[in-house]
């Protein structure tokens, strides 16, 4: 940001796609993710100081998995049949209390303290989670929060459909930022809202990520 410009970096270690990342104790952690050839990963590694080194792999793969940090560790929440939900806290791995059910392309955010685990998929299935999910650190347990909008009927005069799964998400000003799949939403004061000048569908796209940076 400070140049306004990319530049390429070191290749990771291992190609990887649809991989978990938050930034943790200064180092970017890339965890998980598939290889078309060999399926879900459960390695992990680490860039910091202009280099990749490797971390102790997850207990479990985690490929299309949904990922945030919270107070500093960063939790694995789902994946391709998966319903672990797993963290890394600078040193090692935890599992912690499993999804209500598995879901892959779901996005994730941190808000007030608490994991947010909105959308996604089931595999197998063609229809997408409107369901969000909040989980608490502090009791290691999972809760139903605010539901994001159904989608509305394919052909109708209605908006265009709301998928609502390979999403990105982000904490902004005590708010959760949605976006992709034809959709933008918030998350404020416990409902979701539509912004007043919405993206067109044309510029909408699918497996984003995202990070808030400053």
């Amino acid at each position: 940001p400070s140049i306004d410009a990319w530049r390429p970096l070191r290749p990771m270690r291992e190609g990887r796609q649809g991989a978990a990342c938050g930034v943790v104790a200064g180092s970017l952690v890339v965890a998980g993710g598939g290889d078309l050839r060999s399926g879900p990963l459960a390695s992990a590694e680490a860039w910091r100081d202009g280099a990749w080194r490797p971390l102790p792999p997850m207990p479990f793969p985690a490929w299309s998995a949904a990922a945030a940090v919270v107070g500093g560790v960063l939790y694995v929440a789902g994946g391709v049949t998966s319903a672990k939900l797993q963290a890394w806290d600078g040193a090692s791995w935890t599992v912690l209390r499993d999804l209500p059910e598995p879901r892959n392309g779901a996005a994730a955010a941190e808000l007030d303290g608490a994991l947010l685990v909105m959308g996604g998929r089931t595999r197998g299935t063609r229809a997408a989670w409107s369901s969000t999910l909040r989980y608490d650190p502090r009791t290691d347990a999972w809760a139903a929060a605010p539901p994001l909008p159904r989608a509305g009927p394919r052909g109708s005069a209605a908006p265009p459909p709301r998928v609502h799964a390979w999403c990105a998400a982000a904490s902004h000003a005590g708010a959760v930022v949605l976006c992709g799949d034809q959709s933008t939403l918030y998350l404020r004061g416990g409902a979701w809202e539509a912004p007043r000048d919405p993206h067109p569908p044309d510029v909408a796209r699918a497996c984003l990520g995202s990070l808030m940076l400053g």
